[in-house]
């Protein structure tokens, strides 16, 4: 099963783990191959932002930090393609103005992965089966 995973989920994995569900600390903890772990290269960007704008406090260079959360979640990153920014702009129901957002949600939705989120927006727009969401 592929997972992608929403910015928050990434840093709370990286800095407050005990913020996810164990059924979240689990799939990360065990994952193997059969899993894959992934991000939204639009992930990089915000994690960046935060950290930039103070609302993450890191004890490391910006890159180093960000190296380091992929690398130890093993996280495959997933870029941009035509397909994902189209469906971005397309999404269907009611969903709400955030082009992070937006770009995450259709990067699950492109690879039939399931996004792992706590956004509760996201979570509500995902009810009809617009995109697979699992709650952290």
């Amino acid at each position: 099963m592929s997972y992608l995973l929403d910015t928050h989920i990434v840093c709370w994995a990286n800095l407050e783990a005990e913020r996810l569900s164990s059924n979240v600390q689990t799939i990360l903890e065990q994952s193997t191959p059969l899993d894959k772990l992934c991000i939204a290269d639009i992930t990089l960007w915000e994690i960046a932002m935060l950290i930039n704008k103070r609302r993450l406090v890191i004890s490391l260079p910006i890159q180093h930090w960000i190296e380091q959360c992929v690398s130890s979640l093993r996280l495959q990153i997933l870029p941009l393609t035509p397909e994902i920014v189209a469906d971005s702009v397309q999404l269907p129901g009611n969903f709400h103005s955030d082009p992070a957002d937006q770009l995450i949600v259709a990067t699950a939705r492109c690879h039939s992965a399931t996004l792992i989120t706590r956004d509760q927006k996201i979570i509500e727009w995902a009810k009809p089966g617009f995109v697979n969401v699992l709650a952290a």
